[in-house]
């Protein structure tokens, strides 16, 4: 987790000392989370009012699939969507010549990790 992250601990904790030390006492050095990315109905709207809390300052996010999973297959195949990837697509689609200059023709779109 990073600065710019809002972090909805699970239920049960009530900050993340409490959290973490929970963690320690079975041993473990990392868990795993889902980080789901909200953001204004426009990108001009991204410094909302600090009165609001960040879920009514930015409201939006993409519901997904990311990924599709079935079995026998032991990993599942990633489906690329998001904010991100419709920002890539639309500076891809108005300005092709600078879009290529700058990521090159191997480019392929990766999510964030």
């Amino acid at each position: 987790m990073d600065a710019d992250e809002f972090l909805v601990l699970p239920s049960g904790y009530s900050s993340l000392a409490h959290f973490c030390a929970a963690l320690e006492r079975l041993n473990l050095v990392h868990c795993s989370a889902p980080m789901v990315d909200f953001y204004p109905e426009k990108l001009a709207l991204r410094n909302f009012n600090s009165a609001l809390s960040p879920f009514e300052g930015c409201p939006w996010f993409d519901q997904g699939p990311y990924y599709r999973w079935q079995p026998p297959a032991l990993e599942p195949r990633l489906i690329y969507s998001g904010v991100r990837e419709r920002i890539t697509d639309r500076l891809a689609a108005e300005w092709p010549e600078e879009w290529m200059s700058v990521v090159g023709a191997n480019y392929a779109y990766a999510p964030p990790k």
